[in-house]
């Protein structure tokens, strides 16, 4: 998570393998704001911006959403593995 003081906002970072659609890689990131409510995990439906690269991985961001009245929230990736 990296946090912009100035707004207000977070940003979530994950790194992802560039090769994931031939790989048949498939990532969500998700959020909530109780992580024991296995059905409050939401997709962040934001494009990831790219923000680094090397031949293997790309290090993304998604905008973490605010959520009206909770003092905390988590993120994570789901990661599906699609039949090729």
């Amino acid at each position: 998570m990296l946090a912009r003081p100035e707004d207000g906002t977070f940003t979530a970072l994950f790194i992802r393998r560039k090769d994931r659609a031939l790989a048949g890689l498939d990532y969500t990131p998700q959020f909530t704001p109780d992580p024991a409510a296995a059905a409050a995990w939401t997709a962040i439906n934001a494009t990831p911006k790219v923000l680094a690269e090397d031949g293997l991985h790309e290090v993304v961001s998604v905008p973490f959403p605010s959520v009206p009245g909770a003092a905390k929230g988590f993120f994570r990736i789901k990661l599906d593995l699609r039949q090729l």
